[in-house]
């Protein structure tokens, strides 16, 4: 088969078609392909399997929390609450 003029180019801009090019020229773009395929394959798995993941829920049981109303467990807790820091920043 001979050289092609593909349209837009002119007649010193020939090229040869792809068919004339080789086995091997075929073979490395037939492996690149199939690479790429490949990669967004796994790409793919990997993020369905970490969405699958991060979206599962879980059953959490709640349990009566007993609250302190007179003085003396007030103050305790208040002190408890001072020493280790948590008073004035997030139980103030």
């Amino acid at each position: 088969m001979g050289a092609l003029l593909f349209p837009g180019t002119s007649p010193g801009h020939i090229r040869k078609p792809r068919n004339d090019e080789g086995s091997a020229a075929a073979l490395g773009r037939h492996c690149a392909g199939n690479c790429a395929c490949a990669g967004h394959h796994r790409f793919g798995v990997v993020y369905v399997a970490s969405e699958h993941i991060l979206r599962r829920s879980y059953e959490v049981s709640t349990a009566a929390v007993a609250i302190a109303t007179d003085p003396a467990a007030i103050v305790a807790e208040r002190r408890l609450a001072t020493v280790h820091g948590c008073f004035s920043d997030c139980h103030g």
